[in-house]
């Protein structure tokens, strides 16, 4: 789930189609963003996930702080 504000929809769809290419994503939900900050929600199955979509977030135009809420599925 992606949550933030940014300068505009081309960047809105920017970040949604890099969270979409990351390995291990199935669906991306692209909410309404504020103050430039994104929210990363969902569980992953790696910590290695978590951290590219942190920073995948950061590399978008107008994000100005990302809040990494991903857990990582324990292994059973």
């Amino acid at each position: 789930m992606l949550r933030g504000k940014v300068d505009s929809d081309a960047a809105k769809q920017a970040a949604e189609d890099i969270a979409k290419g990351l390995d291990g994503v199935k669906s991306v939900k692209n909410d309404e963003t504020n103050a430039g900050i994104v929210s990363l929600t969902r569980e992953v199955s790696d910590i290695m996930t978590s951290a590219n979509a942190s920073r995948t977030a950061w590399q978008v135009p107008g994000v100005k702080s990302v809040k990494n809420d991903i857990t990582v599925k324990e292994k059973a």
